[in-house]
């Protein structure tokens, strides 16, 4: 049984805590199911996520692999995984760029994502544009919850952490008392479907997470193939394997 962590199935969203957990340890009380068509060689993929439990995430890198049983447990490779693959999500996540302009007077404010700065307050006025934008980075980091913020000189990118979450951001005014920036037109947020997935040229037995894994959905992708050679039958010989180091939230 997965400890701290599992995965998830029946359309689990990015970023979200839904979809159906799988069942583990050779239940198969809620596997994850492909009914192919050998005949016609059939293909299907199927969306999945993994995720920790509430207060607890991966550290360091963490891995997902498909593993055969071997008649006592399962071990990486082998039996039937080859007609298998996994990917990681094809989503596109939303993103915007802000270029500052001007170096802010204490009190402008501006919405960069989902969170609104006030000069002064959210984070310290710098001498020059480049340093501003640095700052309203660090404080996008430490603020949002649906970004992940970059910096560039004086051009701040705020991308969606989850792709496909569907928020796009998007650029902001106030009548006075603003954060002088210009704005790119925003990169809208879309979640792949099973045809993004097909035109995926990266499948592969193994995914490698560096980012840590929270308690919100990373989604990837089961692909399962069938051959005209194969005979009806029902395999339970295949699983995905996680091997990751979970930690407790302070």
């Amino acid at each position: 049984m997965a400890t701290y962590h599992h995965l998830y199935t029946n359309d689990p969203t990015a970023g979200g805590t839904d979809g159906t957990m799988v069942s583990e340890g050779r239940l198969f009380t809620s596997p994850i199911i492909a009914t192919l068509n050998a005949s016609e060689s059939e293909t299907k993929y199927i969306k999945c996520a993994i995720r920790c439990d509430s207060n607890y995430y991966s550290v360091g890198e963490a891995s997902l692999t498909l593993g055969s049983w071997n008649g006592g447990s399962y071990s990486p490779g082998g039996g039937n995984t080859g007609k298998f693959a996994l990917c990681k999500d094809k989503s596109t996540a939303g993103s915007i760029t802000y270029t500052l302009s001007a170096v802010p007077s204490v009190g402008d404010q501006g919405k960069f994502g989902d969170v609104t700065l006030k000069a002064g307050t959210d984070f310290a006025i710098g001498s020059s544009v480049d340093e501003n934008a640095s700052n309203i980075t660090t404080a996008i980091n430490a603020k949002s919850q649906y970004y992940n913020a970059t910096v560039s000189g004086a051009i701040i990118t705020v991308s969606e952490k989850f792709p496909g979450f569907g928020h796009t951001p998007a650029g902001f005014s106030y009548p006075e008392n603003y954060i002088k920036c210009t704005f790119s037109t925003p990169v809208t947020s879309v979640a792949a479907d099973e045809n993004t997935m097909k035109a995926a040229t990266d499948w592969a037995d193994t995914l490698t997470y560096t980012e840590p894994i929270t308690d919100k959905n990373v989604v990837f992708w089961i692909r399962v193939q069938a051959t005209t050679d194969e005979a009806p039958q029902r395999d339970e010989s295949v699983g995905v394997l996680s091997y990751m180091t979970i930690a407790a939230s302070a």
